[in-house]
């Protein structure tokens, strides 16, 4: 060996292993993601699936849905908002 430092590679570093505790909050009734993949294979769509993060930071829910080999968001329905009051004329 010559003694001289190895440059860095350029490989990407090495993942974080995955908190083994983040699903131990969620509720005993809540599909595990286990469970949605093979459903997904099978089905074709998972349940609703909540704790997505949009581009903005803002959460929402979703179905994942299997098309033409490819994995697609479904949203839920929107529910209809309240027709907005008229302004008095003046």
């Amino acid at each position: 060996m010559s003694g001289k430092p190895t440059p860095p590679s350029s490989a990407s570093p090495p993942r974080a292993a995955a908190n083994p505790s983040a699903w131990a909050n969620s509720s005993a009734s809540a599909p595990s993601p286990a469970d949605q993949a093979l459903k997904i294979f099978r089905e074709g769509k998972t349940d609703l699936l909540p704790r997505f993060i949009s581009k903005k930071g803002k959460p929402f829910a979703a179905y994942l849905k299997l098309e033409e080999g490819k994995v697609t968001f479904e949203f839920a329905p929107r529910e209809m908002k309240a027709p907005a009051k008229k302004k008095a004329a003046v």
